[in-house]
């Protein structure tokens, strides 16, 4: 509980992803006994958003309005890297689905609802249709959900898919710093 107060200290919107992780995790884990573990992790945390800040508190209960209001594909197509993160967090969802689907892997309980909790965060904050701002915001924390992924997948994913990864998540990376750089020697060239 006091790592979850350092965290909502430190960052509000990675307090949100970790409150996320850890409830699809807690419901995979536990099923109908986790409602009462739930509620309470939801009302403390509410009630720690509050304490800290209540603007966010009051902007939190009208979310659900919020973040469907200017869905991300009619308002155009995201940046490529956006665009590429996206793809990526739902290749890398159907890498899990079929793992998971596999009888033949032997996978413990745990494995299985850390895998599949990670997928559910990947699949709902890479959503198509959510605002295109908490769509961008949203993107920045769909690494930690992908690599932590990666890292459950790996014993159980070839040799040679693993080096096609590697590789392809090394270009991204060059691809989207090079990108990013260029659009912003743009922007700065428009405002002089």
């Amino acid at each position: 509980m006091l790592f979850l107060v350092a965290v909502a200290l430190t960052h509000f919107g990675t307090f949100i992803f970790l409150l996320f992780l850890m409830a699809v995790f807690i419901l995979k884990w536990y099923k109908r006994q986790a409602i009462m573990l739930l509620s309470g992790l939801l009302v403390t945390s509410l009630f720690l958003i509050f304490i800290l800040d209540e603007t966010r508190f009051y902007r939190l209960l009208t979310i659900g309005g919020e973040i469907f209001s200017h869905p991300a594909f009619q308002a155009g197509i995201p940046l490529l890297p956006e665009l590429i993160l996206l793809i990526f967090s739902w290749i890398l969802v159907i890498l899990g689905y079929r793992i998971l689907r596999n009888n033949q892997i032997q996978i413990t309980k745990m494995q299985r609802s850390i895998i599949f909790s990670l997928m559910v965060v990947l699949l709902v904050y890479s959503f198509p249709f959510l605002d295109l701002e908490y769509l961008r915001r949203f993107n920045l924390f769909l690494c930690i959900a992908q690599v932590l992924l990666i890292l459950f997948l790996t014993p159980w994913l070839s040799d040679s898919l693993l080096r096609k990864m590697s590789f392809g998540l090394a270009a991204f990376s060059v691809l989207s710093t090079f990108f990013l750089l260029c659009i912003r020697n743009r922007r700065l060239l428009v405002t002089k």
